[in-house]
């Protein structure tokens, strides 16, 4: 067998105002946000009403009744993908990162239970986080392995990475993996006011202001996002192709949410990303980044790429102005988002903080050439750091 590389063949998401990848590329590119009011005391970032409906429409299906959204998203995803995406169903595995799981159905299961009723059969198999995964498999009836998997914040990455490695070892020739997350409900909403990450200020145009001076905190938003991957013989690759050369990640132990004043962690994984690749920082274009929106955890994660790429640093992308916080899919949608920008070769804007725009048209000007690679990073609780680089072959 010849050297094996991993593509990213298509991809498709589901977030705030957006029902596809083109909507929210379009968004992205617009400068446009759709973000709602959730009760009196919080803001989140949620779902066109068309996706509802679809919702609705896919839970009244047999097979699926009852299932918990966070399950059916990568269905719909899926199903959306494989009609244009050809795949060898037999070979092909299925890997979802999330950090809450179906906590819909949990919710709803423990609410029943602490209120003495007697719980359906199917709570146990509906509630387990595995079900993100198996569902996928079983609805579109792939024969590969499927697992689901959680690293908080960093478990869209985790999954595709994963994935990747699998490919390349011969496991299998194709790969559904991606992020999934439906859990901006009170409960959630709580447990993240009470870790004093939420934005305060959201009766704004664009509450969520990832790396902005002025930004509060974070905006909790639903999303889900499923990439098609494929391995190849090396000698198969071809011009546009966007090939994922490497993946990486790093634990770090600082505090409440495990990242430190400098991200020691996230520049490790970086680091380690780039020698597994075989290039220097130099070499990379562009960075997807992470941008929480929270004031430490996005001045770290400017540190950390100040310590990896000095005072100048490729051009810098954040979309959860967007999308708001997904967590465990946010990874996964910025991956998409990554990809759409090799392929189109084209940035997208900051509304909420028109100075990364300008920095970032200086350093096209100075790149004199296309983008070729894009870091892709994510960063979770836990001191969970997530890299992975992509690069696009040239045409």
């Amino acid at each position: 067998m010849q050297h094996r590389v991993v593509i990213l063949k298509n991809s498709e998401l589901i977030c705030a105002g957006s029902e596809n990848l083109e909507q929210a590329w379009a968004h992205l590119q617009a400068g446009t946000t759709a973000f709602s009011k959730f009760g009196e005391e919080y803001c989140i970032a949620d779902f066109p009403e068309d996706v509802y409906r679809n919702l609705e429409a896919v839970c009244r299906e047999r097979a699926l009744q009852g299932q918990d959204y966070a399950a059916l998203l990568p269905v719909m995803l899926g199903r959306r993908l494989l009609t244009h995406t050809d795949i060898d169903r037999q070979r092909c595995l299925a890997i979802i990162g999330s950090s809450r799981g179906p906590s819909q159905k949990l919710n709803e299961s423990y609410q029943s239970f602490f209120t003495g009723q007697r719980l359906p059969a199917k709570t146990s198999p509906y509630t387990t986080a595995g079900t993100l995964s198996s569902l996928l498999s079983r609805s579109l009836g792939l024969s590969g392995l499927n697992f689901s998997l959680s690293a908080a914040c960093s478990s869209g990455i985790h999954a595709i990475g994963v994935a990747s490695v699998m490919l390349r070892s011969g496991v299998a020739d194709f790969a559904l993996a991606g992020g999934s997350e439906f859990a901006a409900n009170e409960f959630s909403l709580s447990m993240l006011s009470a870790a004093r990450v939420l934005a305060r200020d959201w009766d704004i145009d664009f509450p969520h202001r990832p790396f902005a001076d002025d930004r509060t905190g974070m905006i909790l938003g639903n999303g889900a996002s499923l990439s098609v991957l494929q391995a190849k013989d090396q000698n198969e690759l071809k011009p546009g192709d966007v090939e994922l050369v490497a993946y990486h990640g790093s634990t770090e132990d600082s505090g409440l949410t495990g990242v430190s004043e400098q991200a020691e962690g996230l520049q490790t994984a970086i680091s380690n990303c780039l020698e597994q690749a075989g290039i220097k920082a130099s070499e990379v274009d562009s960075v997807v980044a992470h941008g929480a929106g929270t004031v430490k955890g996005d001045a770290a994660e400017l540190r950390a790429y100040e310590a990896t790429f000095g005072t100048d640093r490729p051009v810098m992308l954040a979309s959860k102005w967007l999308t708001g916080h997904t967590l465990g899919a946010a990874g996964a949608i910025n991956v998409a988002f990554a990809s759409e920008h090799l392929k189109q070769q084209t940035l997208h804007r900051h509304p909420h903080w028109p100075q990364l725009d300008q920095l970032n048209q200086k350093r096209l000007n100075r790149l004199g050439h296309s983008f070729r690679y894009s870091l892709v990073v994510s960063m979770g609780f836990g001191g969970n750091q997530a890299v992975i680089l992509l690069r696009r072959h040239s045409v």
